[in-house]
């Protein structure tokens, strides 16, 4: 009786709604293909070396960082620029599978879907929930420099860094790259570091501040290609921070024996700017400028010493 009945429901239903049987044929999905290419990162003894927080020793005995295991990049193909357009919002998370860190690593994307294009920059560190924008619409800078200019949009130093001891927030080491035909792209930082260590035993946080200045946040950069089309970042537009504020994970104190980096935005100063540790100000640093790929090395911090501290008042009486 059950299996008449659903007999009966079937036939109603074809029926009312005048369905059509026919054989479905099942479509075979696209193979997947993998894409790859060759990044190396900026190597400049003399300022900042590299791109990541993951630090190393390299051949010459010069300390300088490393892409690991994991590591991913945003890319982007001028491909994928709509006709009648110049930006494009499209782009891959290229993934590089590292057994040990190296300056220099083969990042792959592996699908069905990346279209190629005359142009590719990538950007580093790759950013799932927040796509940035290429503008592949390139300019002549002007008569006298004839070399072209990419924008992008987008780029973000955190305002909010967790540091490690000996390096800084891998998230915060924005590095770009462009290429034209995706077999080797050689990575261009587009931060620089502020390095310190401290003195006392119990900071737990601290922050560098710039009145009038934006040292963080998302900032527009401008890459403009050289004759070995390798990117240098020129004109940065204004960022949305004008601090960044920086602790261990698990609010840890500081170690007074490791040195720390903090990634700042490069732009042109108008007071300096200033270093607090535990909300106390540690000292002003009258800088005019912040340059792109170099260390500001601080030295050592030490909390001010607070008048009185540390005094017995003696009291005598007749």
């Amino acid at each position: 009786m059950k299996n008449k009945s659903q007999f009966s429901l079937c036939l109603f239903l074809t029926l009312l709604l005048g369905c059509q049987v026919e054989d479905i044929s099942e479509v075979e999905p696209s193979p997947e293909y993998t894409v790859s290419f060759i990044a190396n990162v900026e190597s400049d003894e003399a300022s900042l070396s590299q791109s990541k927080a993951t630090m190393g020793v390299n051949p010459s005995g010069k300390l300088q960082t490393f892409w690991e295991r994991g590591d991913m990049l945003s890319v982007y193909s001028s491909g994928n620029v709509a006709s009648g357009s110049t930006s494009t919002k499209v782009y891959y998370g290229f993934e590089t599978t590292l057994t040990l860190p190296s300056s220099s690593a083969v990042f792959g994307y592996k699908g069905n879907d990346f279209v190629a294009g005359e142009q590719y920059v990538a950007i580093y560190p790759y950013t799932s929930n927040s796509p940035r924008e290429v503008n592949f619409g390139a300019k002549v800078i002007s008569s006298s420099d004839t070399r072209m200019a990419y924008h992008m949009s987008q780029m973000i130093v955190p305002q909010a860094q967790t540091l490690v001891a000996g390096g800084f927030d891998r998230k915060a080491a924005v590095a770009v790259a462009f290429s034209e035909d995706l077999s080797v792209m050689n990575f261009k930082n587009a931060v620089s570091l502020i390095k310190f260590k401290v003195a006392d035993k119990n900071i737990i946080s601290g922050s560098i501040k710039a009145e009038g200045s934006k040292i963080a946040g998302t900032f527009k950069a401008c890459v403009l290609t050289s004759d070995g089309h390798e990117p240098v970042l020129v004109d940065y537009s204004k960022g949305t921070y004008a601090d960044v504020d920086f602790s261990l994970a698990g609010n840890s104190a500081f170690s007074t024996d490791a040195e720390y980096y903090v990634a700042v935005r490069p732009t042109e100063l108008e007071n300096g700017f200033s270093i607090y540790l535990n909300d106390t100000l540690v000292k002003k640093y009258n800088l005019t400028e912040i340059k792109r790929n170099v260390i500001y090395n601080l030295g050592e911090l030490t909390l001010p010493q607070i008048s009185g501290v540390g005094m017995k008042k003696i009291l005598s009486f007749d």
